[in-house]
């Protein structure tokens, strides 16, 4: 059964809908579980400032995609999209209703369009780490002009990410 996404910016109200549908008598009926698409709210104790549900709302209606790692833990979202995929299948096996909500879009964008990610290369990163950010934005420029202009030249994470 295909899930039900719900989509918006921050404090829009997503959780509080979710959790009207999940604990509606339709929503009961399909077995709704609520499913984060949240990037920070995979981190164990980040609980202030990233609207994870309360012990109450957890007890209410099952909850999955949340304190799934340490802070320090290095968390990709190639291995969101793995406990994405885990959490669906737990949810099938009871027959239920998958609810994405959350706010984070590349989360999002692999989950819901099963987003195709690039391999991970340590070295690769580790060596362009070490250069010149200018540097590193000006070949950017070189080879993808489009993605260049779409990332801020002193974000070093997004351009390192892009090469």
């Amino acid at each position: 059964m295909k899930p039900i996404v719900i989509l918006g910016p921050t404090a829009s109200g997503k959780s509080s809908l979710a959790m009207a549908l999940a604990t509606s008598d339709a929503g009961r009926d399909l077995g709704i579980e609520l499913l984060s698409i949240d990037a920070m709210q995979v981190y164990r104790g980040m609980d202030i400032g990233t609207a994870k549900p309360t012990a109450a709302e957890r007890a209410a209606v099952r909850h999955h995609c949340i304190d799934l790692v340490d802070p320090t833990d290095d968390f990709t979202v190639a291995k969101f999209k793995e406990a994405h995929r885990r959490a669906l299948d737990d949810i099938a096996s009871r027959e239920g209703r998958a609810l994405l909500v959350g706010g984070t879009g590349l989360y999002h964008r692999v989950v819901i369009d099963d987003f195709d990610l690039p391999g991970e290369w340590p070295d690769v990163r580790a060596s362009l780490e070490s250069r010149d950010l200018a540097d590193l934005y000006a070949h950017l420029g070189g080879l993808d002009a489009a993605a260049a202009a779409k990332i801020e030249p002193e974000n070093r994470r997004r351009v390192v990410r892009a090469l």
